[in-house]
């Protein structure tokens, strides 16, 4: 029986909403949004996509044969601090836990990072929302663990109130 590889690429967003990109947004929110009541999901697709147009927004996707299973989406400019400089900073990160075993998270990640520095990025961020109470994944086995590993450092820390 064949093995069906998982790959990468970045994708137009427009495309990958007829092919379930929505419902992974929405499984994804589900897993890390403590503010479901407070905050629900209301994605603005056509500022998404006119950001795309204008080579700001980029999205890299994992998939298994055809099967979306997974993105990494980031904002790729100068900041304004820095403007000599361009950044990746992460939009959303997400991997369907059907396929979080093993290397395939690594693996994204990877391949992000390798499409970015590609597009001229010199630094890339990536943000661990989910909570530390979490029982969705072990205490050794976050996100964050993983970005250590991968060269990543800690660069502050966000702090959220509700007015």
């Amino acid at each position: 029986m064949p093995t069906i590889e998982v790959t990468h690429a970045l994708e137009p967003v427009s495309p990958l909403l007829a092919e379930g990109l929505e419902d992974l947004l929405i499984e994804h929110w589900q897993e890390v949004e403590q503010l479901h009541d407070e905050m629900p999901l209301d994605v603005d697709w056509p500022k998404y996509l006119m950001l795309e147009r204008m080579g700001i927004y980029k999205a890299v996707v994992a998939r298994r044969g055809k099967k979306l299973i997974g993105y990494a989406a980031y904002f790729l400019q100068p900041p304004l601090h820095h403007s000599h400089k361009v950044w990746a900073v992460n939009d959303v990160l997400y991997l369907d836990p059907a396929y979080r075993k093993g290397r395939t998270g690594d693996n994204l990640i990877g391949a992000a990072e390798g499409l970015m520095r590609d597009l001229g990025a010199h630094l890339i961020t990536q943000e661990d929302r989910r909570q530390p109470n979490s029982t969705a994944t072990k205490v050794s086995a976050t996100l964050g663990d993983l970005l250590l590993r991968r060269g990543y450092f800690l660069a502050g820390r966000v702090f959220a109130k509700l007015l």
